[in-house]
Formats: C-alpha cells, structure tokens, sequence
C-alpha cells in the first residue's frame, strides 16, 4: 500500500510540475502581446518602452531558465516513475520503503539512515543483458539529502531529492558480462550523517548452458545457507545434478555402498521381534525404492558430494530448499561430529539422537530461509514449518516413523534452545551433544542433565548352547518404545508408559537348526513410579496382543504363549525383563539365568 502512495505522490508531482510550466508559457505570452501594444504608441514614449522592454526580457530569462529547471525535474520524475511502475507489485509484496520512525528524540537524530535495496529475488541468477530495476529507499527523521546506487562501486544514481521526504529512489542496469557483481546503496541525512552501504551480491550467468545456471543457483543457495547459519564452508563441495531416473542408482551406490542385502534381510528379523515389520519383509528394496521416491537431493559425507534432483531445466522450490538443508550438513560435517553417524561407536539410540539434531537444525536453516525470504524476496507470514508427509507407496507405517522422527521431533528440539539463544545456542549443543531420544522428545531433561542409564545384559551362551548366534544387541530408546507400545496402546497410554525411560539394552538370538529366535529386552526407569505404570500398560499391551485368556502368572511376571511364540513380562528392582521367543524352557531357563545371576 505504502508503494502505491508513494508512486502517486511522483505522478502528483508531475502534474504540478507540468502545470507550472505551462503558467510560465502563458506568461510569456502575455509580456509579448503587451510589448506589441506599446509598439504602437507614441514615439515619445519610446524610452519608457525600451526600458520596460528590457526589465520584461530579463523576467522573461530568468523565468526560461526557472522553466528549464523544472522541465528538467519533471523528467527526473517520470523516469523514476516509469521505472517503479513495472516493479510497483514486486515491491509492494516486499515492503521496500522502510517505515518512517516516529518523531524521534534531538539524541535520535544524528543518526544515520536506514537504508534498502530491493531487487526480485535474493538468489536469482540474472541471464547476461537482462535489464535489472534496482530499487533503493531510506529514512531519517528529519529527512533524506541524498541517495546513491552503485555497482562494483561505479556509481549509477546520485539521487538528491526535491522534497526531503521523496526518499526513494530506483534505475534500470543491465549487467555488461557474466560475473559477481554488488549492488549498494548508500544515503545521507539533511544534517549530514551517512550510513553505512548496504550491498546485495548478484550472480550474472550465461543462460544458454542450463547446467551451468543450476549450478551457479546452487551456489548461490549454499551462501545464502552460510549467512543464515554464520559458518563459511571449509572446502569446496561437489555437486552431481541427476535427473529422476538417476536417484534410485546414485542411492544404491552411495547410501547403501556399505549396507547388503543379508544385512537388511537380518534387520527384519530383529524388527519383527518388536512386530514392526513381518516376516520376510523385502526391506532392502523397499528402501531405496521409498527413498527414492521421497527426496530430492542428499549429501554423502564420504565422497564430500552434494546430489540434487533436477525436474527439466528448472530448479523447483522444493529441489532449492532441499539443497539448502542438504548443505547445511556439509557445514556440520565440517564444523561438528555429525561424521560420527558413519563410524560404529554410537548405539542405536545415540545414533538416533545425532541424526535429530542434524536434521532439527537443517529444518531450522530450511524454515529460516523461505520465511526470510531467499525463495522469494518476501518476508513469509508462517510462523512455524511445514512438514509434509511424503507420499511413498507401501511403507509400513514403523518404517514412515522412522524417517520422519529425526525431521519433526529435532527440529522442535533444536527450535526449543535456537528460540533462547538462536544459533549460539545450537552450537552449544553440538558442543554437547544429545545422547537419547528421550533428549529428543523431553528437551527439558536433555537441559537438566538426564542422560541414559548404561544397562548390561550377561552372556547367554552358556544357557542357550552353541546353535544359537546373536543377531543383535543395542539401545532402544524411548522413541522406539513408544512406537513399540502404540502398535496396542492409545496415544495417552503410551505417554504415560514411556515417560520416565531411563536406559534398556536388548539383544537378539537365532538357532541355527530351526530358526528360532528370542529377545531379551531389559529397562530401567527414572523413578519407581515409572516403573509402575509401564507394568500396568504393558500388561494391557500383552493381553491386547496375545489374548487375555492366554496370560498366566510365573516366577514372579506374567506370560503370555500362542503355538510357538512367547511372551514375558518380570519386574526387577529398577525396571523390566521382557522376553520373547520360543521354545518357552528356553525363554524361562534365560529368564532365570537373568533375573538370578
């Protein structure tokens, strides 16, 4: 609105200025018609005629040259007008005139102005001869004397107002060759104070080498995501540009590079202890498959390359954004210990932690960077990220979970501490990283020290014989608990049962001869109430599941069995024994190897 005040104000203006000089033609035209009357008087009048003549042709000069002045103002006027008017919506939507301070205080106003500079699009990449309208404005309580727009430091519009408060100002450039180039505006007060130049970097490309343009873009992008976050990059990345038919092979090759087959064939057998995935699930495939599907652009720490998915010769919003959550872990594979998710010292859980506050923080960059306006040039008006859910086809909902876990949950983990102390606060927590996801889901024990419990589960061997291997031993967690319990629970039990996880450790067996498996699945708890209300839910977990007609009481727990499967449940002094297998001696013969070392 306020543009459009102002460009009227310029038209207005225009209209005075013209009307001006046409009173002054007319004036003019009346001092000739007179002249020509007292021609024709009499002769003895002739000096006084010559005398007046000449006081008329002097007022007749100086108001020539009032006029010339003026007329040179009413160009200087509508070519600012015709310049802004093109580019009135675009800075409209951008509120390019700063709002005037209020009548300020006389320490106030020796301050320097405000100044700004508006062009379409903070990361757009200007094709080589394109014209761009550059549009400059300032404030100062007591008005603008000058405003200048320079490129490269040339300058390209020293523009010093007719009134004070006209203090907007705005040409048309077009870039001479492909290059960098800084567009600055500086403005100075009535009284003399100039502020600082305020500079906007622009890319100039070649726009006939498509490739060349996406990649000077993605450039762009990455020094947009340092400015947001303050970190400069280290080293130059890599970028590989795929088309959609590539991703799935790039994803096998270098996501997957260290993760076979058999190895995701035995995660399903882990997994379907818990009931998330059934038996014999092709997880392998049906990951990259999902994630192909669902991202457009993934960094791959050990070849230092970013891969961005390209939809024909245009970069999406969705790709640009993508990109710039994606280089932000170059910076924190650069600055932090986000290259501990590829080494095998972390358990699951402190694996799952990292990842959430790596991804929390590239969400927060991502959010950052399209409210800020680097998509568009606009400030946006949401006041909280979105997180679409992406559409991949035949996912189990555990998997869907699993992905998006680090995403949701860490990026209002990282916003929780960014919003007390913004990006000094993020770097404290990378100094001190989050060790569980119950850090993750509680930020509150996470500032109050409440780290995990270390449990130790004994060596089974012994008890179990030689045909039994372990498959795996690790951390739960709390987050992969309480989508263990919400497979039986509603979301209000599930709170109440998992808060208050204090540290588990579980493993895996399976017999070589037959293929049956047991779990071993032991936590602790913060206080015993927690520990009370997990019995109470997952009792009701066990008769959900299993039937109630099959629990019975044993040895102290209850047991839930079904042809070839088993389930206990056994309260210790600071937690739970949950068993799960077959055959049940077995089951109760480790039980009691546990529970009485």
């Amino acid at each position: 609105m306020k543009n459009t005040v102002t460009l009227s104000a310029l038209f207005t203006t225009v209209l005075v200025l013209a009307g001006v000089s046409l009173f002054l033609l007319r004036e003019q035209g009346v001092l000739r018609a007179e002249i020509a009357l007292q021609a024709t008087g009499r002769v003895d009048q002739q000096g006084t005629l010559v005398a007046v003549f000449a006081e008329r042709r002097a007022e007749s000069q100086a108001a020539a040259a009032e006029l010339e002045t003026l007329s040179r103002e009413v160009e200087r006027q509508a070519t600012l007008a015709a310049v802004l008017a093109p580019a009135a919506t675009m800075a409209a939507a951008q509120a390019a005139v700063p709002t005037p301070r209020p009548p300020a205080a006389e320490d106030t106003q020796d301050e320097p102005p405000q100044v700004r500079i508006i062009l379409r699009e903070r990361e757009s990449i200007w094709p080589v001869g394109e014209p761009i309208d550059i549009i400059a404005s300032a404030a100062h309580p007591l008005g603008i004397a000058l405003l200048n727009i320079a490129v490269n430091g040339e300058n390209l519009l020293a523009d010093s107002p007719l009134d004070p408060r006209m203090n907007i100002a705005a040409v048309r450039w077009t870039p001479p060759a492909v290059g960098t180039y800084l567009i600055s505006a500086i403005a100075t007060s009535i009284r003399g104070r100039t502020s600082a130049p305020v500079t906007i970097e622009i890319l100039v490309v070649d726009d006939s080498d498509p490739d060349a343009v996406t990649e000077s873009i993605l450039r762009r992008i990455e020094r947009n995501v340092e400015e947001i976050r303050g970190l400069r990059g280290r080293e130059e990345i890599e970028v590989a540009i795929l088309s959609p038919d590539q991703i799935e092979a790039s994803i096998r090759e270098n996501l997957f590079a260290d993760y076979t087959r058999e190895e995701a064939d035995q995660e399903v057998l882990v997994l379907n202890m818990f009931d998330f995935l059934p038996e014999g699930f092709p997880l392998y495939d049906n990951l990259i498959e999902s994630l192909g599907q669902a991202i457009a652009g993934y960094y791959d720490p050990p070849s230092n390359t970013l891969f961005v998915v390209r939809q024909g010769e245009e970069l999406e919003e969705e790709t640009r954004l993508t990109h710039a959550h994606e280089y932000l872990h170059a910076l924190q594979d650069q600055y932090f210990e986000l290259a501990l998710l590829q080494e095998g010292d972390l358990d699951k859980d402190q694996r799952l932690a990292l990842r959430s506050l790596g991804e929390g923080e590239a969400e927060l960059v991502e959010f950052l960077y399209r409210s800020r306006g680097y998509l568009t040039g606009e400030q946006g008006a949401d006041s909280s990220p979105v997180f679409p859910t992406p559409v991949i086809a035949d996912v189990p909902d555990f998997l869907l979970s699993d992905f998006t876990f680090p995403y949701v949950r860490g990026f209002a983990f990282v916003n929780h501490f960014y919003e007390q102390g913004a990006f000094n606060a993020v770097d404290q927590l990378w100094a001190r990283r989050p060790l569980s996801s119950e850090q993750i889901i509680h930020p509150e024990r996470y500032a109050a020290g409440d780290d995990p419990q270390p449990v130790a589960l004994p060596e089974l061997g012994e008890i179990l014989g030689g045909d039994w291997t372990l498959l795996d031993v690790d951390v739960f967690g709390e987050f992969y608990l309480r989508e263990y319990l919400s497979q039986r629970l509603d979301a209000a039990a599930v709170d109440t049962a998992a808060t208050g996880w204090g540290g588990d450790r579980y493993a895996v067996y399976r017999r070589s001869t037959d293929g049956a498996r047991l779990l071993i699945f032991q936590l602790v708890w913060d206080q015993p109430s927690d520990r009370d209300e997990f019995t109470t839910a997952y009792r009701q977990w066990g008769d959900s599941r299993n039937g109630r007609a099959a629990g019975f009481e044993v040895d102290g727990g209850r047991c839930w069995t079904q042809a070839a499967d088993s389930l206990c449940l056994y309260e210790t002094p600071g937690g739970h024994l949950i068993l799960r297998g077959a055959p049940f001696d077995v089951l109760t013969a480790a039980a009691g190897r546990i529970l009485n070392p």
